[in-house]
């Protein structure tokens, strides 16, 4: 009679539980509430997820087209997410998980990664990024591999040897050089008090040189000796 009775009584327990996940599936097995986007889809799992397989990327794109994500309302830039159509597979759940709250917590951010878009995209950054408007970034144009990485757009680095070596005394400021703002584009060698522009002129004309205000066309070390290296902008 136990036994009989805590079989009646576990089944009673099973049929309360299914019931329970069939009318507040949100309370009983989902890890979390779903983002203010996906909000009217807290009690419709199905949605999303394939039974015994958990989210799919194939019933995400049944709402969201591939090739429109971040051109619908809401969204704002002048290139919006436009690198969805270049993604090399369409595994939304790389980047994206739904049940972090109505509101999503910086730590808990989608995190790209590059390697996700094919080439040449990767290469062309302007494809899917609104190039800075500083002077300097435009004199760059699209070379952006020159400063900074795909891991990270800060800190950036600028090769500063392959234009004009800052070794020796020349080791100083970028104000002693670029006294233009933030324009480093522009630069210039006669702030110093050894390259006064009438001995430089005077100079350069007893070897013949007419001396131009880009320095480092000749002089890429900064070196006196050194001759014809090249354009600065190379």
């Amino acid at each position: 009679m136990t036994r009989i009775w805590l079989m009646t009584a576990g089944l009673l327990a099973f049929s309360v539980v299914l019931t329970l996940i069939y009318f507040q599936p949100d309370a009983m097995i989902s890890p979390g509430k779903l983002t203010q986007a996906h909000a009217k889809l807290d009690n419709q799992c199905v949605s999303c997820h394939a039974p015994f397989q958990g989210a799919v990327a194939e019933r995400c794109v049944t709402c969201h087209a591939v090739a429109n994500i971040g051109r619908t309302k809401g969204q704002t830039g002048a290139n919006p997410l436009s690198f969805h159509k270049r993604l090399t597979t369409q595994d939304c759940l790389t980047c994206h998980t739904e049940h972090k709250g109505r509101i999503i917590p910086v730590s808990a951010q989608p995190h790209f990664s590059h390697a996700l878009i094919g080439q040449p995209a990767q290469a062309n950054c302007v494809s899917c990024h609104t190039p800075p408007r500083a002077a300097f970034h435009q004199a760059m144009k699209s070379n952006c591999s020159s400063c900074h990485t795909q891991e990270s757009w800060k800190p950036a680095h600028f090769d500063h040897g392959r234009f004009f070596a800052l070794t020796g005394p020349h080791d100083v400021a970028c104000a002693t050089c670029h006294v233009v703002g933030q324009d480093y584009r522009q630069y210039n060698c006669t702030t110093c008090h050894a390259h006064e522009p009438a001995r430089l002129k005077q100079k350069h004309a007893e070897e013949g040189i007419v001396m131009t205000a880009k320095c480092t066309s000749c002089h890429r070390g900064g070196h006196a000796g050194e001759k014809g290296e090249g354009r600065d902008d190379d």
